[in-house]
């Protein structure tokens, strides 16, 4: 599945800060070229799908400090599965994992509100180097 038309927003995070990227190169087995993040595995890429990013309001345990490399919209998550690939620029992504895992400290889970952590993320590894321009026009 190519989902180059849906990516709103790549970011990497190094030791100066998060920066937002118009290209990137992704590195098999690694994650994105720069990410402090990169290396992790099973969770080198993580996908974020929806309208709204959660933000400081929402007051989840792991809202304030989540952080996703690439944002899509426009796509349902029930697009995606388990050990799918997907194909970002040049480079293959397999999925891993959706959803993240929610911890029971979280007052999410304490006032039994639905987390869109849980549903709307996935973590992907890269299978195959490539590059990615955001604004390059996909046939």
């Amino acid at each position: 599945m190519n989902i180059n038309n849906f990516i709103s927003n790549i970011f990497i995070k190094d030791e100066f800060g998060r920066y937002e990227l118009n290209t990137c190169n992704f590195i098999e087995g690694y994650g994105i070229l720069g990410d402090l993040k990169g290396g992790t595995p099973l969770k080198e890429i993580v996908l974020y799908i929806s309208p709204n990013i959660p933000n400081s309001n929402n007051n989840g345990l792991c809202s304030k400090k989540f952080k996703p490399n690439i944002i899509i919209n426009n796509i349902s998550i029930s697009e995606f599965k388990v050990n799918q690939t997907i194909n970002i620029g040049t480079a293959i992504l397999k999925i891993n994992q959706i959803g993240k895992k929610c911890y029971k400290e979280c007052s999410l889970i304490e006032s039994n509100t639905l987390c869109p952590l849980k549903t709307n993320v996935i973590f992907a590894s890269v299978i195959k180097s490539g590059k990615f321009e955001k604004y390059k026009k996909e046939n």
